[in-house]
């Protein structure tokens, strides 16, 4: 799922050429935390969720390529992030961050794989209005082209969200980007979004695939 913030165009439309794409960009958190419990989980129901915020952000002033850009950000942090889009209760309609509910208990072998396409080419910012970005251990981010970011995690045991508000591991992250090609009006950027977790429960293993968007911010 994918909420566009609510801005207001810039003060004038400016269509610039930008640069050439770079190389793509790699980062990554480091290792993935070891949990002390490496012991399936006894759950028959569990389900993937995930929810996250794409938004672009409001310009201030006049629009320009290289010196004030049309920027947004992608926030799927699952704890109040610096957008302040998020909350720990694990709600699928209104919290951030990427889990698994079921009964008590883990999975094994996670997996969750997000690709983020934009309908104009874009560029990591490392900070921003916001500060720095949030991306943690566990995690990779890839520039896969100039229009797609692939986001990845991989946990080799995983605690399940229950009834308990808050409970079981979840994770996200906070990356700022901004339009390398052209200065956008409000809902002329799109995005659409493709994510799989893959894991296995007491019954096997499970495959969630959803697919959001294209949505206009």
């Amino acid at each position: 799922m994918q909420s566009p913030a609510s801005n207001n165009p810039p003060n004038r439309r400016q269509i610039v050429r930008g640069a050439a794409w770079s190389a793509p960009a790699v980062l990554s958190a480091g290792v993935v935390p070891a949990y002390a419990s490496s012991k399936k989980g006894t759950a028959t129901t569990t389900a993937g969720q995930y929810f996250r915020h794409v938004a672009r952000k409001a310009i201030t002033g006049t629009c320009n390529v290289t010196t004030n850009p049309t920027r947004g950000y992608i926030d799927s942090l699952p704890y109040k992030s610096p957008a302040g889009n998020s909350n720990t209760n694990r709600d699928p309609a209104t919290s951030n961050g990427y889990w698994v509910e079921g009964t008590a208990g883990t999975v094994t072998n996670l997996t969750i794989k997000s690709v983020i396409t934009f309908n104009h080419p874009i560029q990591i910012e490392p900070t921003g209005s916001y500060g720095n970005n949030v991306i943690p251990a566990g995690w990779t981010v890839t520039q896969t082209d100039p229009k797609t970011l692939t986001l990845t995690f991989t946990a080799a045991t995983w605690n399940l969200s229950t009834s308990v508000v808050g409970s079981g591991d979840a994770t996200g992250v906070f990356i700022q980007f901004k339009v390398t090609d052209a200065c956008l009006a409000a809902r002329a950027l799109t995005v659409t979004g493709q994510t799989t977790m893959t894991y296995a429960d007491a019954v096997g293993t499970k495959t969630m695939t959803k697919n959001t968007g294209p949505t206009s911010m």
